[in-house]
Formats: structure tokens, sequence, C-alpha cells
């Protein structure tokens, strides 16, 4: 009895946990994000720069005056998302169309959908472990206990579940399978064009800024970004400006107006490298918490598959000894 009642006060503690975050979220994007409350707005494009991650592709800014559409009267500037051929394209002081939901930030399309899928995500996982609570709950009470089960049943019943191939613990690995591939291909695609000796110009840049995002856990997690902004002029003489993350050593390593030798892809220049690093800056970004993350399922995959191939071509060779 008194397990049960821990449970309980537990479920209960947990829902309202879960219940308070997800209508928070549920506020901040309707706010924001919600695309049926969204107007069109227009904007004038102040500044523009790029942020590329220690291990992903560059992400595009560009820092917009709303002035079609705001309920502030006050100048005020927002920084949007922009697609790279947008990045390409568009210049200083030229307009941008966008939409705003509560008339105070722009926002492009890119926004919309980038942010606000990770707002719907996390709502429907708040929605998913609640519902999960309240069936937990109804199913301590016995006249429900039967009929609650018979619907947990018939879910495992559809379609997709009856093949015979596929069982819901596959399912969920294959699903999840999916999302790691998704979250990981930046990072190969990353360092493909890292490694890749040719299709690079070397230049040289200035670091105009500095800056570090501290995120450290439990006083030994510590997975803190350090950042360099780098300007420098591409191949056509256009300014480039990307703040890029860097790891601990390679940011101690240089100061504010330091010159900084650096190479990016000829077809798309914000896609920026840090050249002649040392052994222990390589080292250091390569033990960081998300390369283990990204980079150790990517090796036990390419093991398998090794192993694969091998048993495969094993067989292969008795298949044709046999024959012989």
């Amino acid at each position: 009895m008194g397990d049960k009642i821990i449970h309980l006060i537990v479920s209960i503690i947990a829902f309202g946990v879960l219940s308070s975050c997800t209508a928070s979220i549920v506020d901040d994007y309707r706010d924001s994000y919600s695309v049926f409350d969204a107007n069109k707005a227009k904007g004038i494009i102040v500044s523009k720069r790029a942020e590329k991650g220690l291990y992903s592709s560059p992400a595009y800014f560009a820092e917009v005056l709303m002035y079609e559409g705001k309920s502030n009267p006050e100048a005020t500037t927002t920084e949007a998302r922009v697609t790279n051929r947008q990045m390409k394209k568009i210049d200083l002081g030229e307009e941008i169309s966008g939409y705003t939901v509560n008339g105070r930030q722009f926002h492009t399309v890119l926004d919309m959908l980038h942010d606000g899928f990770f707002y719907l995500l996390f709502t429907v996982l708040g929605i998913f472990f609640m519902v999960g609570i309240i069936l937990w709950w109804l199913c301590h009470i016995k006249s429900l206990r039967t009929f609650i089960s018979m619907l947990i049943d018939k879910f495992f019943e559809l379609p997709i579940f009856k093949h015979e191939a596929i069982s819901f613990s596959k399912l969920i690995i294959i699903t999840l399978g999916l999302a790691y591939l998704v979250f990981a291909s930046s990072y190969t695609l990353n360092l493909y064009h890292k490694v890749k000796p040719f299709g690079k110009v070397a230049t040289e840049a200035e670091i105009t800024d500095q800056s570090v995002d501290y995120r450290i856990s439990h006083d030994y997690l510590d997975d803190s970004r350090y950042y360099l902004t780098l300007a420098y002029f591409d191949e056509n003489k256009e300014y480039i400006e990307v703040t890029k993350e860097v790891s601990l050593r390679t940011f101690n390593k240089y100061k504010y107006d330091d010159p900084i030798s650096v190479s990016y892809l000829k077809q798309n220049p914000y896609q920026v490298f840090i050249q002649r690093l040392s052994f222990l800056e390589i080292i250091s970004s390569a033990t960081t918490i998300r390369s283990i993350f990204y980079g150790f399922p990517i090796l036990i995959i390419v093991f398998i598959l090794y192993l694969e191939w091998r048993k495969r071509r094993k067989n292969k060779m008795k298949a044709n000894g046999s024959v012989l």
C-alpha cells in the first residue's frame, strides 16, 4: 500500500511538471511561431552572418529591421534564419518578406519551420507522456482496467504491428536510428568537407569577437561551446562573417584581433575551417561529448557492416569451393 501511495505521488508530480512545461511550450509557440496566427511582414536587412558548429554545416542568419506588420513603433531588429541561397543573393539594405505572429518579431518561413518544429515536437511528447500517466491511473480502477487493456490491445493490432518482420521494438529502434541518421548526417558531411584536400580556398581571417556558451552539469559533464567570430573576404571580394565554434585549445590559442589561417569551400565561403591545427587541438575537438555521441555509433555501424561483408565473403568462398 505504501509503494502505491509513493508511486501515485510521484506520478502526480510528474504530471504537474509535464502539464506546466507543455502549456508553457504551447504558449510560446502560439506567441511566436504559430502558422495559423502568422501575418505577412516586411523588413530591411541590416546585417547578415553565418554560424558554423564544430561538427555541423553553417546556419545562416540575417538581422532584419521590420517596418511592415509590427505592433511596436520603436525600431527593433530580429535575427531571422535564411537559406544558403538567400544568403548569397541578399545584400544589406534590401527588403525581405516574412511573417510575424506577435507584431514584435520577424520570422522567415525557415524560422517558422525550424523553430516551430521543435516546439511542436516537445508538445507532442509532453501530451504523449501525460496520456500515458492518465492511462496508468485509470488502470488502477478495476471497472476500467479491462477497457484500458482492450484499447491497448487494439492499438497493437494495427496493421503496422502485424507485419511479421516488424515488431514494436524493431519499429522503435528503426525510428530512433532514422532520427540519429538525420542528426549525424550533418556531422558526416562536415567531416568529409574538412578532410577532403580539394575544392577549398586558403585565406587569412581576422578574429573580431570571442564568446563562450557555458554548458556544465554535475561539475564534470562539460559540453561548453567556444566561438570565434571570423571576418574575411572571399574570392569575389565579398565580406564574410562567420561565428565559428572551435575547441577549447583553439579558443585559448587566439585573442581578439589576431589573424588566423582558414580555408573555405569554393562553392560556399561560409563553410570555413581552421587551418594549422596542432595535434592537441585535433584531440581536443575529437574528445567532446558531442563527438563521442556522433562518432561512436558510426564506428559501430561501420564495424558491423565490415563483419557482415566478411561473413558474406567467406560464405561465397565456401560456396565456390564446394562447386569446385
